[in-house]
């Protein structure tokens, strides 16, 4: 049986990193908000969005089944080989920005963009190559490592941030400090993975071949419900960029960067550890239903007061901490309160999906969170109502899809 006393051990080791991770962003926000323009940062965040949606999807998914073989040389085979295809992919995609990145750009409205479009596949190359790593780091239970590849991260994105500001660089120079960070944790995590000199690597051309057919599940069933899940999350952005105003894309990216993607990053926290004792108690019983109750009254008792506490003060908090032009973005934190707080619960649990090879049903969820998030973009767009009407439809769309996530979850580990 698993001792709960390790998992809490392993998720606080984890977590201690993650806070100091996003306490810098924090400590800088006041800095760099009132250094960059709303514009500035409506900008990088729909050129982020782009980033996130790719950067995922490029490797196939591959790097998703490095948990699951028995022998570590399949799993570092894995890892290199969805690397690989995600430079592949990136090139090929960055290419094609590089050539045709004037009509793109005036397609979705980003024609302020044009000549900085081609990073993004960049930027996407080495974060997908983090997370391939990453999950190598996971398999061997490294999560001291994990941890300070994300104190690596905060730390060179935003003190670079700081000097590309000073410098007065704008939108290009936010670009340019995400690419710096993802590049060096990356290259931290590259060069703390002891195991690829160690363990002998698989060669042979037939056998690589063979177990990249043998988990072609993961790219057929993952791409889908990641495509859909980073849409769901990272489209709005884009969206709000295209059809509305920059300022709107920047007053919710900065609502998002200061607390969606932390939150999420903390959650992660949780998922390190969770995905891997639940991967152990499914091959010893069959299910995860120790782990997942007990990580779930863990989330809901963690989150519950701080996201009380952010209902009633964040537009007040926003407007003192940020300046008085970030005002609206503490009323879009008000809004998204409830969604975040059930974001936070269901995001380290839905790992559950594929460890319990549940990828379809996982696909419908993320289907069902987009259809509401275009649904809500759609009638605000067609009946020209206000920003703030858009805002609370969504918080209300990803409040239900999350619940889902959850009631599903809870269903199938009881029919395990």
């Amino acid at each position: 049986m698993i001792k709960f006393s390790e998992f809490n051990k392993n998720v606080a080791k984890v977590m201690s990193g993650t806070f100091f991770a996003q306490a810098l962003p924090f400590a800088l926000a006041a800095v760099l908000a009132r250094i960059y323009s709303v514009e500035d940062y409506g900008d990088y965040y729909s050129f982020a969005a782009i980033v996130s949606i790719l950067g995922p999807i490029s490797s196939g998914k591959y790097e998703l089944a490095i948990l699951n073989p028995k022998k570590d040389e399949e799993a570092i085979a894995l890892c290199q080989g969805s690397i690989l295809i995600s430079f592949l992919t990136n090139l090929a995609v960055s290419l094609v920005l590089f050539f045709f990145s004037s009509p793109i750009a005036a397609f979705i409205n980003m024609e302020t963009m044009a000549n900085i479009l081609w990073l993004a596949p960049i930027a996407a190359f080495f974060l997908s190559a983090s997370l391939s790593l990453s999950f190598l780091l996971n398999r061997g239970k490294a999560f001291g490592k994990l941890t300070k590849g994300k104190v690596l991260l905060s730390s060179v994105t935003n003190f670079s941030r700081l000097g590309m500001g000073l410098a007065q660089l704008g939108t290009l120079g936010l670009i340019i400090s995400l690419i710096l960070g993802y590049l060096s944790q990356a290259a931290f995590f590259l060069k703390n993975l002891k195991q690829l000199s160690k363990t002998h690597i698989i060669s042979n051309k037939e056998k690589r071949k063979a177990l990249f057919k043998s988990y072609s599940n993961f790219p057929k069933a993952m791409i889908p419900a990641t495509l859909l899940n980073k849409s769901s999350n990272d489209l709005p952005l884009i969206l709000m960029k295209s059809l509305f105003t920059g300022k709107i894309a920047g007053w919710y990216g900065q609502m998002s960067g200061l607390l969606k993607k932390p939150l999420a990053i903390l959650g992660k926290a949780f998922e390190e550890v969770y995905r891997q004792k639940a991967s152990e108690q499914i091959h010893e019983m069959g299910h995860c239903r120790p782990i997942f109750y007990s990580t779930l009254k863990k989330l809901i008792l963690i989150g519950i007061l701080p996201f009380t506490i952010l209902f009633f003060t964040a537009p007040w908090a926003f407007k003192i901490f940020l300046s008085e032009k970030w005002l609206e973005s503490g009323i879009y934190a008000q809004y998204f309160a409830i969604p975040l707080f059930l974001q936070f619960i269901s995001s380290p649990l839905s790992s559950t999906f594929y460890l319990m090879s549940k990828n379809k049903t996982l696909s419908v969820l993320e289907f069902v969170q987009l259809f509401l998030i275009l649904l809500a973009f759609g009638y605000t767009y067609s009946v020209q109502l206000e920003a703030q009407f858009l805002i609370l439809s969504l918080s209300i769309a990803y409040s239900l899809a999350y619940l889902c996530k959850i009631i599903v979850l809870h269903i199938l580990l009881k029919r395990a």
